[in-house]
């Protein structure tokens, strides 16, 4: 079932997430490899590869993340 939230997505490179995201990551679905970065308290970086998905990623990086990259 597809979610209901609003979508971004990313076209590639470094890209600070807008207001609205930062931190409040639902679910995701990755159609292609990349980084979950979250640099307001420190850095950390999570890698993800084309075909990972979270339903309830809020609960665990999307309660944190800040920025999305090609890498980590």
């Amino acid at each position: 079932m597809p979610g209901t939230g609003e979508l971004y997505v990313r076209r590639g490179g470094y890209v600070d997430l807008p207001s609205r995201f930062t931190d409040h990551a639902g679910s995701f679905r990755a159609n292609r490899s990349g980084a979950f970065i979250d640099w307001a308290d420190g850095t950390e970086c999570r890698p993800v590869r084309a075909g990972d998905y979270a339903g309830n990623y809020a609960s665990r990086f999307g309660s944190k993340i800040d920025a999305v990259g090609n890498t980590c």
